[in-house]
């Protein structure tokens, strides 16, 4: 074998350990990094289904709350012009009950914001405000609101309520299409 020969048979078998070398380093990489996509696709959607867990629960007690409300103004008792000691006694059972759900519902908008929700933290925060202000003024000022009240922040509530729900729809579906990409 000509010296030629030794250096032309070592230039090939070092190109091809290099070319091996560099595509198996760019392939682990590659398998890496979608590793570590998936992985946070995976935790932003899980943080999703929390916040509709939290968020659910927190309806779910107003929903009982406002459906509590609105049985005492259709029964045959209405208030006139105030609640009386047994409506209000039903009204601090699910009051307690609404008001218990409300920590979860904080951790809903601060995850909300971590994952760059922030529509969708507004949208709960204006819930909040809707149906704070409906709850204050008939717990802490002890105002009986007329019928037309009532239904006015139950409808307030559930566009909300819906609102919320297509926005973490649309996040959670543009979450899921970033994930097959």
């Amino acid at each position: 074998m000509t010296l030629i020969e030794v250096l032309d048979t070592a230039i090939k078998i070092g190109f091809g350990a290099l070319i091996t070398g560099i595509a198996s380093h760019y392939l682990a990489k590659n398998s890496h990094e979608r590793e570590l996509s998936k992985l946070a696709l995976t935790r932003r959607l899980d943080s999703l289904e929390q916040v509709t867990e939290k968020a659910e629960a927190h309806f779910s007690a107003w929903r009982r709350y406002s459906s509590s409300l609105g049985g005492i103004y259709s029964g045959r008792n209405p208030p006139s012009p105030n609640f009386s000691d047994t409506q209000w006694k039903r009204i601090r059972e699910r009051d307690r009950a609404f008001l218990d759900s409300r920590d979860g519902m904080g951790l809903a908008v601060a995850r909300l914001r971590l994952l760059g929700l922030t529509d969708a933290a507004d949208l709960v925060n204006s819930y909040n405000k809707a149906v704070g202000e409906f709850r204050d003024r008939m717990i802490l000022q002890k105002e009986t609101p007329n019928h037309d009240e009532f239904i006015a922040a139950r409808k307030a509530a559930g566009k909300k309520i819906k609102e919320f729900y297509a926005a973490i729809s649309a996040a959670y579906l543009a979450k899921t299409k970033q994930g097959r990409a």
